[in-house]
């Protein structure tokens, strides 16, 4: 349960594809697909669309600020097997790169 995690609550959004995972933020947008220098990110966007696919196959996890549970975020990440999270508010303005998070998709939390 999110009252038993010791960090604190950065974002919610609606659980997409279920899981747990902790990594480093990797901000993308349509202008800016460049990979992270860490291998193991957490995908952070506004939304996805097939030009952010190879991003999505090397991500731990997502975290996308648009979208809902039949988003183009939310069917990739339950292929992938990876947790997501969609609809988490202005998530790209909170979080930031290269920062060390938790992403509790099961209960739509990311914790830092």
């Amino acid at each position: 349960m999110a009252e038993n995690n010791p960090h604190s609550v950065l974002a919610r959004g609606a659980c997409a594809s279920r899981g747990r995972v902790e990594g480093i933020i990797h901000i993308a947008s349509d202008d800016n697909l460049g990979f992270p220098s860490e291998n193991d990110f957490i995908l952070v966007c506004k939304q996805t669309n097939p030009a952010y696919s190879t991003l999505l196959m090397r991500s731990k996890g997502v975290i996308a600020e648009i979208g809902g549970i039949v988003s183009h975020a939310a069917i990739i990440a339950r292929e992938l097997e990876i947790p997501c999270i969609v609809g988490a508010e202005n998530a790209t303005q909170i979080l930031k790169e290269g920062q060390k998070i938790v992403l509790d998709a099961t209960n739509g939390v990311v914790y830092g």
